[in-house]
């Protein structure tokens, strides 16, 4: 398992001494980054269940789940700083989860190897 899987979680976590220093929103940051750090763990969890079951059905059922439960999730977060904290909150809730998706979407794409299947095993077929 390569640690570069988690650069998005890196990048949230370091940003946290520029957004203080720089004077930002760090109402909207830190509610931006609880809720990309706990979809992101939660969704880690559920594909985990899903690699474990034998059932196709029940692994596209798990993912699509994941999916939809992290984007509202995420959406709802977004919007609680806005109306919790204000307009530049909210932004930087959004901005942080953005860039975070950014990095996460790029880094996905990289260790795919640039096809959609699933990587082969170590020692298996190519």
């Amino acid at each position: 398992m390569s640690l570069i899987r988690y650069l998005d979680i890196s990048i949230v976590l370091a940003a946290l001494p520029f957004v203080v220093l720089a004077g930002l929103p760090v109402a909207g940051y830190a509610v931006g980054a609880a809720a990309w750090l706990v979809t992101r763990y939660g969704v880690e969890v559920i594909h985990s269940r899903a690699r474990m079951s034998g059932d196709p059905g029940k692994q596209a059922a798990l993912m699509v789940v994941a999916m939809f439960a992290r984007v509202s999730a995420i959406v709802a977060a977004v919007l609680i700083a806005r109306f919790a904290f204000g307009i530049d909150d909210g932004i930087a809730a959004a901005v942080t989860v953005l860039v975070a998706f950014t990095v996460q979407l790029l880094v996905t794409l990289a260790l795919r190897g640039g096809h959609g299947g699933p990587r082969p095993a170590a020692g298996g077929p190519a």
